[in-house]
């Protein structure tokens, strides 16, 4: 079970993650404009570091809100890096970010996102 100041740090770890899969020109551009999306609003070092200081409780429903376009994003390119082939030091980096990361249903008001390389098989359980 994560604790809220997990969550904290694991958000806090993340901006080195966004800023690597942007600065990658072999990552797929999907993935790089969803993670400079993430960057545009994300929390900045300042921020988290406050909240860490204050030993707050984390995750609280208003700064969730306020970064929450950012932290869906984020969570999005973890989730696609986790699942694929990527370069040892992105995949420890995502690995890393997505064991305390907040997960999508904890993401009051998330944005839908689109999914261009989504490829939907239908198994004898039903869709995977």
């Amino acid at each position: 079970m994560t604790i809220p100041h997990e969550y904290l740090r694991a958000i806090r770890g993340t901006r080195p993650l966004l800023e690597a899969v942007v600065a990658d020109p072999a990552m797929p551009m999907h993935l790089r404009a969803w993670s400079a999306t993430s960057l545009e609003s994300y929390p900045s070092e300042d921020e988290l570091a406050a909240e860490l200081n204050a030993n707050a409780l984390g995750l609280e429903a208003e700064r969730v809100n306020a970064w929450g376009d950012a932290l869906m994003y984020a969570r999005r390119v973890i989730d696609i890096l986790v699942q694929n082939r990527v370069s040892p030091a992105l995949r420890d980096q995502a690995v890393w970010a997505e064991r305390h990361f907040p997960q999508t249903w904890q993401l009051p008001q998330r944005p839908r996102i689109e999914e261009p390389d989504r490829v939907w098989r239908v198994t004898f359980m039903g869709l995977i």
